[in-house]
């Protein structure tokens, strides 16, 4: 008999979601209501920031975060950016118009800080790390270059909710360092509401421009004026009322992760407060890889590649003329790494089968 299907995602709809849903549906305010506001209070809570704005999904956060800070200074036109990141972080970019100013990474996927310091110039717009499978950036190093040259940050914490990083003798979570920070909620993510996302900030002004640009760019709520270029990206009441009564348990969905991340053999000595979004491994070489994909496949487990060097392995950026070469640890990782799944829902037989078939392939 074949195996149970070990999925990538786990989604769970716990019964506050439903009762909160089932209120929206009879209030019949399924579009805006003040269900939206709750959510956006209840993560801001959480979270630990002054503001947050729920949009329609994590590239809206992204593009709206960025469309923000380009509002505010649209004389500066580039936006430092890791190669190694999902696609929707640089096509955020795109739909504004800006210009990704590429860095590698390092061997643990975070954006190389030194090489992204030497990028910054008159034109920087911002700093765009990723906290990318859940793995923190350097946010130490960001936090000082940012202060140094006066540059601001935007986190892109879509696969991190719940990941920590110390500052000072406490932890705090990610996507509440940078002047903005963007969640989504995607089904394989920490909470899930379908699609949405989530815009952070301790920034009053920046909260109130991004409602704004996520309503068109409406001057008013009332009248149909518009001073800015926006964008439809509000989230709905529906969404809004799942995301509400799936905050209940997202510190135990991260402790869950974090569990099943050690089970499967990571090592979190250096941030001792992870939410993985996956667990991520390197092969050989590619060759290697894919024959790994293909074989965890065929074995009934859900699986990818961990992403590409997306300036010098993905079509839709050749544009740019970047060659390979260039971002040599981001190519390497887009040709050896791959990640399985790490999720809550996962059972022990699970894990020991995961386990067992990677050992068995030789990867460490």
């Amino acid at each position: 008999m074949r195996p149970k299907m070990i999925r990538l995602g786990h989604v769970s709809i716990n019964e506050r979601s439903k009762e909160l849903v089932r209120e929206v549906l009879e209030s019949g305010e399924i579009g805006q209501s003040e269900m939206i506001t709750r959510f956006e209070d209840a993560f801001a809570k959480w979270l630990g920031v002054k503001y947050c704005v729920a949009v329609a999904s994590g590239t809206i956060a992204d593009t709206v975060a960025l469309a923000v800070l380009k509002s505010l200074t649209p004389e500066k036109t580039e936006v430092i950016v890791p190669a190694l990141t999902f696609i929707a972080q640089v096509n955020s970019i795109y739909y504004n118009h800006l210009k990704p100013v590429f860095v590698d990474v390092e061997p643990n996927l975070q954006m190389n800080m030194t090489l992204a310091a030497e990028k910054i110039n008159i034109n920087t717009l911002c700093l765009f790390p990723v906290h990318l499978l859940g793995n923190p950036a350097r946010l130490d190093a960001l936090t000082h270059i940012s202060a140094r040259y006066g540059v601001p940050f935007i986190e892109d914490a879509c696969e991190a909710m719940g990941s920590e990083h110390q500052r000072g003798v406490d932890f705090k979570k990610c996507g509440s360092f940078g002047d903005m920070g963007t969640f989504s909620f995607f089904p394989s993510h920490t909470i899930t509401t379908g699609e949405g996302g989530m815009i952070a900030t301790d920034n009053e002004d920046y909260a109130k421009l991004a409602r704004r640009l996520i309503n068109h760019g409406k001057i008013s709520s009332k009248d149909f004026h518009f001073d800015v270029v926006g964008f439809n990206g509000k989230m709905s009441s529906v969404t809004a009322a799942i995301g509400l009564g799936a905050i209940d348990d997202a510190d135990k969905v991260i402790q869950a992760r974090h569990d099943n991340m050690i089970k499967l053999g990571g090592n979190d000595a250096n941030y001792k407060k992870v939410c993985p979004h996956a667990f991520y491994r390197f092969a050989k070489d590619e060759a290697h890889r894919d024959s790994i994909l293909e074989r965890l496949r065929s074995e009934g487990i859900e699986c990818r590649n961990l992403f590409s060097s997306v300036p010098t392995q993905e079509e839709a950026y050749a544009y740019l003329g970047h060659k390979i070469g260039e971002f040599p640890v981001a190519e390497h990782i887009g040709k050896t790494g791959f990640y399985v799944p790490v999720h809550q829902g996962l059972r022990e037989s699970d894990i020991s089968r995961m386990k067992s078939l990677l050992s068995e392939m030789q990867v460490q």
